[in-house]
Parts: structure tokens; sequence; C-alpha cells
């Protein structure tokens, strides 16, 4: 190894070089160390110039060396170290079993809500607290609310809702959002509200409605249930309820409406003084804030789903819903005629994306339709982007003539199909050779009538071409016949010698292939009581004949069980008792 590679060996730093370190740091680098190591900007400027002169050779010494090594180890040990780019956190999705139970806990944070809201509602109907309200409403208002019960008006009640919750606004005070005060509400705190003129956004809500109701007008209590919608392990649970520090004080989680004489329900918000704006809630929530569940509660208790009122999005907000099933009845849908879903849809504009038309509460596009479907009568409302926009009630379900029958109606003759659609490959076996027709015809119900069976003439059952007779409604029985329900009595009818048809009352897979469900059968109502009797005469038949049966059975067990004995008897005397 040449002199050179040992002092570069040399130079390197070691662990044992710190005491010599200072040596280092008390030598003078030479000037020609630095001319040497002069920047790139400068050789260029050289470079463009007049070529200089000859340079004088640098005699380079071993202790220069040294301490130029010391100053670049100095450097980069005080250097900080390289910034490493953060490793991406993968985030942990929820499991299918993490999925399930979190359905769960929304469902049950429903039934809470929904628990909570109807308890607030009722207070809304004390009576002290709606004469103690009224009694502090001034004559002007009072004049216009005896002018409102002449008039229908609809401008009318919203001009009635300005004047009173103006004079609310300025009497009661709203207390601003404290994030650790209770926000439990009874019957003492909304008198304790009253008395001081003064209470949290809720309470006030609360006593306008009893206001509002103590002026004779039939008013809803709405309010917003918020669930969380978590969709990964470690998201923060109190990050998903729509409140956080910029909107602390302006939660919007509760207003009203009010109905008028033209049964229009109005959208008013007292706590800021919001006229009939339903589609404006959203946006005052925030942006991208959906509301899947809005429920409204009247007077009598009752609960109404609301939400399509609200959504300026129907196609987003109805995939943030829960089951639709077990909403409806946890609210109560359609148990009335006064509790349906009310939807103004004069509000709802044209959706602006053809995401929003897809299961649009009123508008639809024909390419969204499905191969059951169409659409009739066939009148648009409207175009978007070329295409024609018709209304949701329009859409229509077709079915075959035997999916009719099954529903009690029968296609006219006369009626050309709507459409033909080709059908589903049999897992069957198949047939030789294949049928030239592979589609089915589809019929609208305005293309139906009411079926109506033939009736039975001479004793004799009408049947299908199976030898049955389908039963899917109380119009496929024929007029003289009897349905009967009876185990194995077919069997007696035919030993009877009776006319029957076996009854299809469905359908049922087995082995990949569809069977029908039968039970019992229909016989003329003349031959009714016949086979009834022979069939409870055979019940009886048999039924003697299982008990004699038993009576044997247990009478050949007992013996069995008596021989036993005596063997073992026998066996223990002769050889004895084996202990």
């Amino acid at each position: 190894m040449s002199d050179d590679e040992d002092e570069w060996e040399d130079a390197l730093p070691s662990p044992g070089d710190d005491a010599a370190d200072d040596e280092w740091e008390d030598v003078d680098v030479p000037e020609a160390t630095e001319t040497n190591g002069g920047s790139e900007s400068e050789d260029s400027d050289d470079a463009e110039g007049e070529a200089p002169a000859t340079t004088a050779p640098i005699e380079l010494h071993v202790q220069d060396w040294a301490a130029l090594n010391a100053a670049v180890n100095a450097a980069a040990n005080d250097a900080p170290p390289p910034s490493k780019q953060p490793k991406k956190v993968k985030v942990k999705r929820l499991t299918k079993d993490e999925k399930a139970q979190l359905l769960v806990q929304k469902k049950a944070h429903l039934v809470c809500l929904v628990a909570r809201e109807a308890k607030i509602n009722a207070l809304a109907n004390q009576t002290i607290l709606q004469s103690l309200l009224r009694s502090l409403l001034p004559p002007e208002i009072e004049d216009i609310l005896a002018r409102h019960a002449a008039k229908s008006e609809k401008k009318d009640l919203v001009y009635l809702l300005q004047h009173m919750v103006k004079w609310f606004r300025a009497t009661f005070v709203r207390l601003p959002y404290v994030a650790d005060a209770s926000c439990s509400i009874d019957a003492s705190s909304l008198l304790a509200v009253f008395y001081a003129r003064a209470g949290a956004e809720h309470e006030l809500i609360c006593l306008f409605t009893a206001l509002c109701r103590a002026c004779r007008l039939h008013t809803r209590y709405v309010v917003s249930l918020d669930t969380p919608n978590i969709t990964r392990r470690d998201a923060p649970f109190d990050a998903f309820f729509g409140i956080n520090s910029l909107r602390e004080t302006s939660s919007l989680r509760a207003w009203n409406e009010v109905q008028g004489a033209t049964r229009a329900w109005v959208h008013v918000d007292v706590s800021r003084n919001l006229f009939d704006t339903p589609l404006e809630v959203e946006k005052l929530r925030g942006r991208g804030t959906l509301l899947p569940h809005v429920v409204a509660f009247d007077d009598h208790g009752h609960r109404t789903d609301v939400a399509a009122s609200y959504a300026t999005e129907w196609s987003r907000t109805l995939a943030m819903r829960l089951d639709e099933n077990w909403y409806a009845r946890l609210i109560g849908a359609g148990a009335s005629a006064d509790n349906a879903l009310d939807v103004e849809t004069k509000k709802m504009p044209l959706p602006q994306s053809l995401q929003a038309f897809r299961n649009h509460p009123q508008y639809v596009l024909e390419k969204h339709l499905g191969v059951f479907q169409c659409l009739h009568p066939r009148k648009p409302v409207g175009l978007f982007k070329g295409a024609p926009v018709f209304e949701r009630d329009a859409v229509r379900t077709l079915r075959t003539k035997h999916q009719w029958r099954r529903r009690g109606r029968q296609v006219l003759e006369t009626e050309a199909p709507i459409k033909r659609v080709a059908k589903k490959k049999s897992s069957g076996p198949q047939v030789f050779p294949p049928p030239l027709d592979n589609t089915m015809s589809l019929f609208g119900e305005w293309q139906t009538l009411e079926y109506v069976a033939p009736p039975v003439i001479d004793g004799v059952v009408p049947k299908n071409e199976h030898g049955n007779i389908e039963l899917w409604s109380d119009h496929c029985l024929p007029k003289g016949s009897v349905h009967l329900q009876l185990p194995r009595v077919a069997k007696v009818a035919k030993s009877l010698g009776v006319d029957f048809a076996p009854a299809v009352v469905g359908w049922e897979v087995k082995g990949g292939r569809n069977v029908p469900v039968l039970n019992g059968i229909v016989v003329a109502e003349g031959v009714a009581a016949m086979v009834e009797d022979a069939h409870a005469a055979m019940q009886h038949e048999s039924i003697e004949k299982a008990i004699k049966h038993n009576q044997a059975l247990i009478i050949k067990r007992w013996g069995t069980f008596a021989q036993k004995l005596l063997l073992r008897k026998r066996l223990r005397d002769e050889y004895g008792s084996g202990q």
C-alpha cells in the first residue's frame, strides 16, 4: 500500500480519534486550499474571460489533509439528520362483525333519541305552560291571529309566524352553548326557563312549540336524529355528530312545522329566524352535511318521517339511512293516514348530476329504469342534458300473465305486451330442440282486470293444465267451491270418488328447481261436509290404530325387560354375583 493511501485511512474518523480533535482544530488551513475549493460559478467566469497565466503548483502536506478532514467530520456531526418520509399509516377498516355491531349500536341510539324527543314533544302539551305563554302575547299578535283564523292562504300564516317569532326572540334570550351542561329537560326546567326568560336552544324551541299549540295552530316538533358514521377503528366518536368548536352555538337539531288551512306545512326556525326554507337546513348544518333521519312529532304524539322534505340530494341521503323497514316500524310510519311520509315535492328542484337522479323521490330518467319497469303515462316534466325527465309516480312495474294471475288479476286478451325480455336459463334438464321464442311478455296493471275464477259446474272443479288449481288470493277460488286445508284429505276424497283439485298456494326451491307448494284440496260445496266427516272418521280410526300399536309396543318392551330380569336372576343364582 502506498503512502498516500495510508494518509487517507488515517484521516477517517474513528472512536479513538476524539483526543486528537483538539490538535487538528489548531492547525491553520493554507489559502491555497480555499482557492482550490472555489465555486463553480467563479470557475465558469474565469473560463469566459481571458486564460490566466500559468498557475504555480500548490504543495499539499499531510497536516493540511488532516485539518480538512477534521473540519468536514465536525460539520457532518453538527448537521441535523436527514428528514425521513413519514410512514403512511394504514387505516384499519371495520370488519364485517364490527360493522354488524355498529349497526346494532346505531339502531339502539336511534331508539333512545326517538324516546327522548317524544318526551320533549309531550312536555310542549302542558296546559299550564301553554296558558302562561299565551298570557304573554301582545294584543297586536292576538289581532293577527284572529284575522288568520278567517283566512286560509299560506302567506297569511307566514306573516303571523314572522310576528310571533319576532316577539318571541325579543322576549326570551338564548343562552350560549356550554359543553359540560346537562341536556336533560322536564316540566320544572321549562317553567324555570319561562320565568327567567332565558334558556338553551332546545328549551326555547320546546317553549315556542307550546306557544304555537296554545294558539290553536297545528304544530309539529321536528328534530334531526344524529347518529355517528364511523368507518375506521381509531376514529374519534364525538366528531361524527356535526357539533364542533365552530358550530357549538348553532347545532341546528330541532325546529318546527306549522300547518295552515291548505294542509301545507310551513317550516319555521325560531332560533335562526327562518321561514318556509326547508332546503336551506342542510346548508346551515355545514358543507356536505346530510340529514338522513328527520322526524316530526305532532301534538298527538304521532311520528312522521320528513327527511325527504329537507334533502337537497336524496340519493346521497338515502344511502346514509338505516334499514327502511326497521326504521318505519320504529317511527310508526303508515300506521294511519295522518302519519304518512310528508314531502312537498313542488319545492324539489331538478337534480344537477346523473347520480342524483338515482333513487330520487320525485324525478327519474328512463335509463335508470329496471328491466321490469316502464313509464305510464309518458309525460316529461323537464330535460337533463337532452334526456327527458319524468315523474317518479309514472314508473310502473311490469309482470307476466302468470304473475298477474298470482296477484288476482287477469290480462285482457286484446292487450299487446309492453315489453319482451329474455328468459332466465333453466337449471333443470335441457329441452331439445330448444324453443324458438326464448322471451317472455310483460304487461302493465292498466292492461288487467280483477280475476274472476270460473264457477263449479255439476260438482266439477275447474283445473289448469297440470290438474290442480292455483289459489293466490280469495279471487282465485271458484264460485261454489270450498278450500279444505286438512292433512291427507286428498286420500279421503279419492276414496269417496268425489271430484277435487289439489290447491297450489306457493312455490319453493328444491334441488335448484321451483316446486309447487300444495295445501289441501278444493271441492264443491255440496260434498264438502261429506268429505270432512269421512276425514274425521279416518282420523279417528288412525288414532285408534296408533293407540293399539303403542300399547302392543309397550307390552312387548315390558316382556323383554322381564325376560332380562329373570335371566340375570338365574345367572346370579348359578354363578354368583361376581363380587
